[in-house]
């Protein structure tokens, strides 16, 4: 399994809300896993961005990826955020 996949597979899966209340909160766990895993997610977050044009077919792409949060920003920009905060993380 990818990096990407495991992330919201095994973080933002649907019962997320029963242990975080933000999704800032849920990434900051997963920044506490194995920094070789961790680093691969900002690389295969550009990838599907730029793959995915298309913002419905994005949302559905990452359902079917186990992604059961729901970004009130949207998944493109919340997608970008995540990057972000990982790159900020690992610096």
């Amino acid at each position: 399994m990818d990096p990407l996949t495991y992330l919201l597979q095994a973080y933002f899966h649907e019962d997320w809300s029963h242990t975080f209340q933000t999704w800032e909160e849920i990434l900051d766990e997963f920044l506490k896993e194995d920094s070789a895993l961790i680093a691969r997610v900002p690389e295969e977050i550009d990838t599907l961005l730029a793959r995915i044009g298309d913002d419905a077919e994005l949302e559905r792409t990452l359902m079917s990826m186990g992604l059961a949060y729901d970004p009130d920003e949207g998944d493109r920009a919340w997608l970008e955020a995540v990057r972000d905060r990982i790159v900020s993380s690992l610096r």
